[in-house]
């Protein structure tokens, strides 16, 4: 099943059934300049041996700026709740998709149940930002009352989904430290916030199986590395199941 949006933009809805359940909404990493594949249908696989539906979000072959990203999210989260499939939905993002739906966690807060943000795009800082992000999502002209209004960590309320993190000490294209502002601006608000950081794992490791692995003629070197860091799949799945009040 596919959702279209105005913009050309579009929803790939995988149904477990056609029971009423949760589903989990995807946002793809990829800098905002394209919806990357590791990111989409391995991910909803593997979180679909859950109870739960899925929908890969493909929000960037119409490249929209911001505000309008926000229309286009209200406008899907309507037709998603349309559906008679659809119960809640809990959205993960990875990378820039973790910008994203920051945004939505942030400004669309009451049409969330929960959120995944994995290794994403949070700080505004210079030091630790991630400036290719914001030129796709701003345009490359963009000053600081621009970047201001898109600075999630800025924007916590206290009614706020719970929210889960993953990110790798190492990671060298978004640092930790996003996730660690994030962190502590949840945490200063009260909200609930689950958070795991790994020492190694670097950039856009994704569920770390070998499907995902980037260089396929070396996927064994990459399990013995970095295979310990999937252990965030299984960490991420019990914070979906679990009943937090």
């Amino acid at each position: 099943m596919k959702i279209e949006l105005a913009s050309n933009n579009y929803c790939d809805i995988i149904l477990k059934d056609e029971k009423k359940r949760d589903i989990l909404l995807i946002l793809p990493g990829g800098g905002y300049a394209y919806t990357s594949e590791r990111e989409a249908m391995p991910v909803a696989n593997t979180f679909m041996t859950l109870d739960i539906h899925a929908a890969i979000f493909y929000y960037r072959e119409t490249k929209l700026l911001y505000p309008q990203i926000m229309d286009e999210a209200i406008e899907l989260i309507k037709k998603l709740k349309a559906l008679p499939q659809i119960k809640d939905i809990i959205v993960i993002g990875f990378s820039a998709g973790g910008h994203y739906a920051s945004l939505m966690l942030t400004q669309l807060s009451d049409h969330f149940k929960k959120g995944l943000l994995i290794y994403p795009v949070i700080s505004t800082l210079p030091e630790f930002a991630h400036i290719d992000s914001y030129e796709q999502l701003l345009g490359k002209k963009f000053d600081a009352k621009d970047i201001e209004k898109v600075s999630a960590d800025h924007q916590i309320k206290e009614n706020m989904p719970p929210i889960f993190l993953m990110h790798s000490i190492d990671d060298s294209t978004v640092p930790v430290e996003n996730s660690i502002d994030l962190m502590q601006a949840l945490k200063d608000k009260g909200c609930y916030v689950e958070a795991h950081f790994y020492p190694t794992g670097g950039h856009g490791i994704s569920i770390v199986t070998e499907e995902v692995c980037q260089d396929q003629e070396h996927i064994k070197e990459f399990m013995e590395k970095y295979g310990y860091i999937a252990s965030w799949v299984d960490l991420a799945k019990s914070f979906i199941k679990r009943d937090i009040s």
